[in-house]
């Protein structure tokens, strides 16, 4: 659409925003029932990003003009094909472990 993105600085987010938005930094995990981690924001980060790209036009219009761009590269034929040679064997998952500290914070165990 040609607005850019205000988005959390975690998980596939980051992949999915690009280029094409502000990412606002997590300050903490929490670990799910289901060991999934739920990330916490800075309590006024979006605030922060999206005033930031009201204040500034000439950002707002870059970063918007770059989404189209950006978001063109998730199609489903892409999507499927990666998932065929996943599924193949072909190539592997692109699956990031989790960072033990990160697990170790989450469960507030040491700081973050």
């Amino acid at each position: 659409c040609g607005v850019p993105a205000v988005a959390l600085a975690y998980s596939s987010l980051p992949e999915v925003v690009g280029p094409a938005g502000v990412l606002v930094d997590e300050i903490a995990l929490i670990d799910h029932i289901y060991s999934y981690f739920w990330a916490i924001p800075k309590g006024d980060g979006f605030t922060k990003a999206v005033q930031r790209l009201v204040d500034d036009p000439n950002e707002r219009m870059r970063l918007g003009r770059l989404g189209p761009t950006h978001v063109a590269q998730f199609d489903w034929a892409t999507a499927a094909e990666r998932m065929e040679a996943i599924l193949s064997g072909a190539q592997a998952p692109a699956v990031a472990p989790v960072a033990p500290e990160r697990r170790l914070a989450a469960m507030g165990l040491v700081r973050a």
